[in-house]
Formats: structure tokens, C-alpha cells, sequence
């Protein structure tokens, strides 16, 4: 293994999702001096559902680790896979819950990333590096500085969570 730890998000669910599972890991992966993966098994480019696909593409710089196989032989070669990293040593790192989890700034060495990740404060401080790679994914047209606003509201969060 590489003396360089390694940051590994357990890419899922839509575009939302992806974006905040991408912001935190490149932030904690920035902090680590870190290699960063994305690992996006848990996509199948057969799903009938395109909002629940891997949206972001190849993120520049960063590497994507697809299946080798699909169905319950992949569910398997991915269960195995985690528990071998953990067993060398590699923090399972859950966070499903809405909001900051202050343990996220305690995390260190090799990390896989399992969770929606859904504040800014996991990756405010390296928001910059997070736009910049972004940009070269996703593509933003015809907006006027200052002129144009963007609001999304996640209604199913609101009605499933009290708190939020």
C-alpha cells in the first residue's frame, strides 16, 4: 500500500447527493494531503430511473473506481472489498444523518466515506477547490452575476425529518 492515505466516497443516490458526497470527501482528501477515489459501484448503467445514475462523470484529477460485476456477485466483491480495507486499517466512516457531525473533523489516515454529507460545513473551508473541479463537470450557462438566482427546496427532507 501506498504511504499516501487514500479518501474513498461511497458515491449514491442523485445529483444532490453526489455533490455534497464529493465536496466532503475532497475536502477531507485536501486536509489529509489525501489521494481521493470515488467509488461508484452502486450505480448500474442499466437503471431504469435516470435520476438515480452517476451524474458527475469523470471529475478531473480524481479517480473513479467502477464494479467489476454487477448484481449479487458485485454486492458480494463490494462487501469484501470494505472489509479487507478495514481490516488494514481503513476507517468506515458513516454519516447519514442531516447536518454536521464534528467527528468529520477527527478523521485521519485512510477513509472511506459512506453517507449524504448534506452541510456546507463539511467542506466550507475548501469550497474553492471543490467549485474549481465542479466547473469542469458541470457547465453553467447564460447566468448573469448578480442578476440571477437559484433556489431548490428538498421537500421530501422536510417532510421525512422534523428537524430539519
Amino acid at each position: 500500500m501506498s504511504s499516501r492515505p487514500l479518501v474513498t466516497s461511497m458515491m449514491t443516490s442523485g445529483l444532490g447527493n453526489q455533490l455534497f458526497q464529493f465536496a466532503a470527501a475532497k475536502a477531507l482528501s485536501l486536509r489529509l494531503g489525501a489521494e481521493l477515489r470515488l467509488d461508484v459501484s452502486s450505480y448500474d448503467p442499466r437503471q431504469q430511473h435516470p435520476e438515480y445514475r452517476w451524474w458527475l462523470g469523470a471529475v478531473p484529477g480524481h479517480h473513479v473506481v467502477s464494479p467489476w460485476s454487477r448484481g449479487r456477485a458485485g454486492q458480494l466483491l463490494s462487501r469484501a472489498r470494505r472489509e479487507v480495507r478495514r481490516r488494514f486499517g481503513v476507517v468506515q466512516y458513516h454519516c447519514f444523518k442531516i447536518g454536521f457531525d464534528r467527528a468529520f473533523l477527527d478523521l485521519s489516515g485512510s477513509v472511506d466515506l459512506h453517507g449524504y454529507y448534506q452541510s456546507h460545513l463539511f467542506f466550507d473551508r475548501y469550497k474553492q477547490q471543490v467549485f474549481e473541479d465542479l466547473a469542469h463537470v458541470i457547465k453553467v450557462e447564460n447566468v448573469r452575476p448578480a442578476q440571477d438566482v437559484a433556489i431548490h427546496v428538498r421537500r421530501g427532507d422536510y417532510l421525512k425529518h422534523r428537524g430539519y
